[in-house]
């Protein structure tokens, strides 16, 4: 089963910040079943303090995203990654081989460190948190 998770800005009420596609364990049919891979810039604590920061930065790398023009600003390389416009701003941002991101339950570290050094400056890291720490 693949569910959609969305993080939305409260105050910005039903507009959508970030989306991303994870596949839920076998029977699974809430987040709650859902395997991620740990946060590896900051715990989820900082992520959800940090909310503000959501249209701009993103907590992790997924093999489909759905992200704003100033994610795509900050992308290092996007030459593995198919990048389609479906509204206004936003950009579905897909890994162009979808096959080890949703094949094991689990996704290959190796393809998460490839991904995280392609988008890396739209990563949500600690040094981010700082720079934008508001007073």
């Amino acid at each position: 089963m693949v569910l959609v998770k969305t993080r939305s800005l409260p105050e910005e009420g039903s507009r959508t910040a970030t989306q991303r596609v994870r596949l839920a364990r076998d029977g699974g049919s809430s987040w709650f079943w859902i395997k991620d891979p740990a946060l590896p810039h900051r715990s989820e604590d900082e992520l959800v303090a940090n909310r503000h920061l959501w249209d701009r930065f993103v907590p992790d790398v997924h093999g489909i995203q759905l992200l704003t023009e100033e994610h795509l600003a900050r992308a290092r390389n996007l030459d593995a990654w198919d990048v389609q416009r479906v509204a206004a701003g936003r950009y579905l941002v897909a890994a162009k081989d979808l096959t080890p991101w949703f094949a094991e339950n689990e996704v290959d570290h190796s393809i998460l460190a490839a991904a995280r050094q392609d988008l890396h400056d739209m990563l949500l890291t600690p040094e981010v948190i700082e720079a934008h720490r508001r007073a």
